[in-house]
């Protein structure tokens, strides 16, 4: 994934290659099938979103999806001159949709790992988000800088990269999926059919079509979030995008490379940030505070680095950049984690996914409208801000106290952490009262403790052991952290 935002360092003026192959120039095809593919993948989320919600195969299709991402990865291996463009469909479509279908699965397991939606999963997402650039990070200063010291080509660094990507992804995916028990369907399909692939595949489809209505009277602040969650995101996804065509041409850099590091680098810090502040002003603040920091300071950007001579001075928007989007990610993740209703997790994580990729394309239309029609790329790159004011502003009018109540009913279908041991009579129930829940033989206000993530013994399996987390059946003032 790293490898897709930094180009090596050279010490010669870019080849801008102006020959055309069927019709588009080789950049342009690259723009165009990220885009189409980003689409297409986007609209086949939901029903993948089914097909883990009404079937006990949620770990066999994240897995499998994965592995699958790594065979596309070593098929490109193979690279060349020759056969680039088959490479980039092959990556624009099938990498792109079992890449999406993976994190359709995964995030499934994200609302299941704790039972404090308030205060323990910002951390968690904070900490994986802090995981995942790091690893970015090491994959750029290993793979990016190699013709820098080398005589490598730009293809044999590309052919490498994808031998250790696809060499040791392969292997931490299958040492990491070890971790992830198994779920039953948590929905059974309507008037009793059998869970095929053929009888999913046609519920999924029949609930895009619903979806939007019964979000919308359902669960209302859900459905907010996801309007404001798809425009802001196109903002955040079109960022590396606009920022190379400003950094080469506008700032002259030869390499976005140094750039790029930098952002990832403190995009590891900015995750730590995002504790701090979460812990103090809650989820729905926090985000709106990572947006309107986002928004003034690509307002500011453009305004005060536009000029090769500029270029030192750039890197302290990369700083600040990586600040930003250590913040922004996991706190989008955690505030949608609190407002999804159990039991459709992987249902409400399709669309997630879907409403991430589907406006991905408009701020770069944008950007390019506004470039040839001023000639201004300053104000074409500044144009990305527009995504972050419309979001945030959506974001406002979510009700964080109704969102809650209109998920309440639903948090005993929820799998994983959302099973606790009553300290009296030892039963098990699938009630959190974190949420207000009375739990069963626990009427009398008594406390329990919570069982967290895959330590949980659930129906699948797996060795408990207790959380560190006491939980009060009133709610969530009422909770206390106390020693194991």
């Amino acid at each position: 994934e790293a490898s897709m935002f930094a180009s090596p360092p050279c010490d010669h003026e870019p080849y801008e290659c102006k020959e055309k192959i069927y019709g588009f120039r080789p950049a342009s095809w690259i723009a165009n099938i990220g885009t189409i593919g980003s689409l297409v993948t986007a609209c086949f989320l939901p029903i993948a979103g089914a097909m883990i919600d009404f079937s006990a195969s949620r770990k066999r299709i994240g897995f499998t999806a994965i592995m699958l991402v790594n065979v596309v990865g070593a098929i490109q291996i193979f690279i060349g001159q020759d056969n680039w463009l088959m490479m980039l469909l092959i990556q624009g479509f099938f990498g792109m949709f079992f890449y999406s279908v993976h994190q359709t699965a995964i995030f499934a397991y994200m609302p299941e790992l704790t039972t404090d939606l308030k205060e323990e999963l910002p951390m968690i997402n904070a900490t994986a988000r802090a995981y995942e650039m790091g690893t970015n990070l090491i994959f750029i200063l290993a793979i990016g800088f190699l013709p820098s010291i080398s005589s490598l080509t730009v293809v044999d660094t590309a052919r490498i990269s994808l031998v250790v990507s696809t060499l040791f992804g392969s292997i931490l995916c299958i040492l990491s999926w070890r971790y992830l028990e198994a779920r039953p369907a948590v929905q059974k399909l309507p008037d009793n059919r059998q869970p095929t692939c053929c009888n999913i595949t046609i519920e999924g489809l029949k609930r895009i079509i619903r979806q939007s209505q019964n979000i919308a009277k359902d669960y209302p602040q859900c459905g907010k979030f996801l309007i404001a969650y798809t425009i802001f995101e196109s903002s955040n996804n079109a960022l590396f995008t606009l920022a190379s065509p400003y950094l080469t041409q506008q700032l002259k850099f030869e390499s976005t490379a140094y750039f790029v590091v930098i952002i990832l680098s403190f995009t590891i810090v900015g995750t730590q940030l995002y504790k701090a502040v979460v812990s103090r002003v809650g989820m729905k603040i926090a985000l709106l505070q990572s947006i309107c920091y986002m928004t003034f300071l690509f307002i500011v950007f453009p305004c005060t680095i536009y000029a090769p001579e500029h270029k030192p001075w750039s890197f302290i928007y990369a700083v600040l950049i990586g600040l930003g989007l250590g913040w922004i990610y996991p706190a989008q993740r955690s505030m949608y984690v609190s407002l999804m209703p159990g039991g459709r997790e992987g249902e409400f994580m399709g669309l997630f996914c879907f409403c991430g990729i589907i406006l991905g394309w408009l701020p770069t239309v944008v950007f390019v409208i506004v470039y040839e029609a001023v000639g201004s790329m300053q104000l074409g790159f500044a144009s990305i801000i527009l995504g972050y004011i419309l979001g945030g502003a959506v974001l406002t009018t979510v009700d964080m106290q109704k969102a809650k109540e209109d998920v309440l009913n639903t948090m005993d279908s929820r799998q994983g952490a959302f099973r606790w041991e009553d300290d009296k009579t030892g039963k098990m129930s699938r009630r959190s009262s974190k949420f207000g829940v009375p739990s069963e033989g626990n009427a009398n206000g008594t406390s329990a403790s919570v069982r967290t993530g895959s330590s949980a013994r659930t129906s699948t399996g797996s060795a408990p052991r207790k959380s560190n987390v006491k939980v009060a059946p009133t709610g969530d003032k009422e909770s206390e952290k106390t020693p194991d």
